[in-house]
């Protein structure tokens, strides 16, 4: 028998001079959003931004976090090149802000208190969160080739994932 499942809500995203977005903002409604847009409007990016922001990890923007500032980020448009992300888990809510240019600036807001450093900040979304980094990569933020590549995975490994994943106690194994 399961526990209650639980599961995180990304509520806003902010993004300032970041790739072709001087100034992107977005709200999310609770449920499935869909992003669409003709191509190289930027809605990869976007996303591969949210990813940045919870993790901090800008690899998977081409040319990385340098690639990722605005190119026309110039005198006349001053302002840092920013990422904000404000999210809900089991109640609790939080806001990551990471600055890439021309200063890098991280903080992790959740109510009252204020964390600064990407390790702190890592440890601090693990705990609230309940998952470790690895599962954000390996089932949260899939690129869309990818989406069934954890299929592949020993059926042991996957049972393990995705009973911390979903806040299960037991996994059913259904065989061919």
């Amino acid at each position: 028998e399961g526990a209650e499942r639980s599961r995180m809500n990304f509520l806003e995203l902010e993004l300032v001079n970041v790739c072709q977005h001087r100034h992107l903002h977005w709200q999310f409604s609770a449920g499935v959003t869909g992003i669409l847009g003709m191509n190289g409007c930027g809605k990869t990016n976007a996303v591969n931004a949210m990813y940045a922001a919870l993790t901090n990890d800008f690899s998977r923007m081409v040319g990385g976090q340098q690639g990722a500032i605005c190119q026309q980020r110039d005198a006349e448009n001053k302002e840092p090149a920013s990422l904000r992300l404000v999210a809900e888990h089991e109640n609790v809510k939080f806001e990551l802000f990471r600055q890439i240019a021309p200063v890098k600036k991280q903080v992790l807001k959740i109510g009252n208190d204020v964390i600064s450093g990407a390790e702190p900040i890592q440890r601090e979304l693990e705990d609230v969160l309940g998952v470790k980094r690895q599962l954000i990569d390996d089932y949260m933020f899939v690129g869309q080739w990818s989406l069934f590549d954890f299929l592949s995975a020993q059926a042991a490994v996957r049972a393990k994932s995705f009973s911390q994943l979903c806040n299960t106690v037991r996994a059913e194994q259904c065989d061919n």
